[in-house]
C-alpha cells in the first residue's frame, strides 16, 4: 500500500475524562511516522507526508530485520534521555545521526496485503502485539490501560511524559482529526513540527 495514501488519524484535544469502553495510552514526544514494508523494502514519511526513509538508518534497518511480512504501522520515533523519557529537544537534530531513537508503535494499518483499518481498535492492537514486542529494543509496542484515565495522565505528566492519548476501544481507523481518539496533555504544550524551542535556563 502506498504509504502517501493514507490519511492519519489524528487526536483531538481534550480534557481528562474517564469513559466506559475507552482506553489510555502514553503520548511519546517525538516526530509521528508511518512506516511500511513491501518486500524487503521499508519506507518511512511524516505526518505531514515527506519520504523519511533516509533519515533514520538505524529505524529502517531494524524494521526491515525484525518484524515479518509486509505491513503498514503507525508510530512515533523519539530520541530517549538518560532515563529513557523521550526528549524532544534533541529529536530536532537527530536526522541522519547515531542517537538512542525508539519507535513506539501504537497501530497496524495494513497486515499481510489485508487493509485492517475497519477493524475495532482493540483487534489491530492484538495483531499489532504479535507483529512488534519483542522483536527489536529499538522498535516498542505501545501498551494500554482500561480505566482510571485521569489518574494514568497524572502519573506520566509526573514522570515528564507528554501525556495520555485515549482512544475508544471499538474506533476504526479513519483519516484526519476525530472525536474517536483524545489527546491529553498539559496547557501551553505546542504540537511537535511547530512547537518553539525552549529557553535556555540560566
Amino acid at each position: 500500500m502506498d504509504l502517501l495514501q493514507i490519511e492519519l488519524m489524528d487526536a483531538v484535544l481534550a480534557r481528562p475524562v474517564d469513559r466506559p469502553g475507552w482506553i489510555y495510552e502514553l503520548k511519546y514526544d517525538g516526530y509521528r511516522i508511518l512506516a511500511g514494508k513491501e518486500g524487503a523494502a521499508v519506507r518511512l514519511r511524516t505526518k505531514p507526508g515527506t519520504d523519511a526513509t533516509t533519515w533514520y538508518p538505524g529505524i529502517v534497518a531494524a524494521l526491515a530485520r525484525s518484524l515479518p511480512g509486509s505491513w503498514v504501522i503507525d508510530a512515533e520515533i523519539c530520541v530517549l534521555d538518560e532515563r529513557g523519557i523521550p526528549d524532544f529537544e534533541a529529536m530536532r537534530n537527530a536526522r541522519g545521526r547515531r542517537q538512542d531513537l525508539a519507535l513506539f508503535v501504537f497501530d497496524v494499518l495494513w497486515l499481510r496485503g489485508k487493509d485492517l483499518r475497519a477493524l475495532p481498535l482493540l483487534e489491530r492492537k492484538q495483531r499489532l502485539r504479535k507483529l512488534v514486542e519483542g522483536r527489536h529494543r529499538s522498535v516498542g509496542y505501545v501498551s494500554y490501560i482500561e480505566g482510571a484515565g485521569p489518574a494514568f495522565y497524572a502519573e506520566a505528566v509526573k514522570l515528564g511524559i507528554e501525556g495520555v492519548v485515549a482512544k475508544r476501544a471499538d474506533s476504526p481507523y479513519v483519516g484526519g482529526k476525530s472525536p474517536l481518539w483524545e489527546k491529553w496533555k498539559p496547557a501551553g504544550h505546542h504540537e511537535g513540527w511547530e512547537r518553539p524551542r525552549r529557553r535556555a535556563k540560566g
